[in-house]
C-alpha cells in the first residue's frame, strides 16, 4: 500500500501526527501536483525514513504551514 497516497487523498484530514512509524522508500516516487489541500500540519517523531520519505511529506498539501520532524533516523 502507497501510504503518501493515502494521507494525500483524505478529503478532512488537516494535521497528520506520526509516532514510531517506518516509511518504507517506494520506487515510484512522482512529484505530482495534486496534493491535499487540507493538510496543514505534519509531525513526524521517532520514525525510520526512506530515501524518498521528506520529499514526499513535503509535497503532500498544497497548504502545509508546519512540518514538524524530530528524532527520526534514514534507513
Amino acid at each position: 500500500m502507497d501510504w503518501f497516497h493515502t494521507f494525500k487523498t483524505a478529503p478532512s484530514l488537516s494535521s497528520l501526527y506520526l509516532y514510531d512509524c517506518q516509511f518504507p522508500d517506494l520506487e515510484s516516487f512522482s512529484r505530482t501536483t495534486n496534493s491535499s489541500n487540507s493538510i496543514t500540519t505534519i509531525r513526524v517523531y521517532a520514525c525510520t525514513f526512506g530515501s524518498t520519505t521528506v520529499s514526499r511529506l513535503l509535497n503532500l498539501s498544497s497548504n502545509l504551514l508546519d512540518l514538524t520532524l524530530l528524532s527520526n533516523f534514514n534507513n
